[in-house]
Parts: C-alpha cells; structure tokens; sequence
C-alpha cells in the first residue's frame, strides 16, 4: 500500500507488478498501515485531524477518528500503526 502527494491510495500487487485497487483522498495522506489480518488500512492526515480505517479490497470506509473526539487533536498526523492484535490505532 502506498500514498503519496498526488492524494492517492493505492494497493499493489506485488507478484504482477501492478496496482490492484486504489482510491483518491482530499489532501496528501502522510502514513498509511495495513492491519495485520490484511484486510483493512489506516490512513492518517487526509484531511487535518483525521485518520480514516478502510477496507483493504474495496476502499470501502469502515470510520474515521474525527477532530474533536476524545481519540483526536486538530494537528495533521504524520505517522499511524495498529497493534499486533490490530484492534487499536497508535
């Protein structure tokens, strides 16, 4: 899974060389994470404040850690991680 500048997310298939699947944000993601039953992203600073999980295979949103909640700051974060049982967002 990679993000970058141009406000995409995509997923590759690393066997075929290509992109699987991807979708476009709002503004640059700063870090992506997959979790570790490979089934869903984290992507962090779409937008400021916010990072969104997704389902991996479609992009479909599953939520989204809001500005303002008690699990959020205003600032844009650079970096996201889920713990090894992947229940949790770091």
């Amino acid at each position: 899974v990679t993000a970058g500048a141009d406000k995409a997310v995509r997923v590759w298939d690393l066997d075929a060389g290509r992109q699987r699947t991807g979708w476009d944000g709002t503004a640059d993601p700063a870090a992506v994470a997959v979790a570790p039953d490979g089934k869903a992203v984290a992507i962090a600073g779409l937008r400021a404040g916010v990072v969104e999980v997704r389902e991996l295979a479609t992009g479909k949103e599953r939520f989204a850690v809001l500005p303002g909640s008690r699990f959020a700051d205003s600032r844009k974060p650079t970096v996201v991680a889920f713990t090894a049982d992947g229940k949790h967002l770091l």
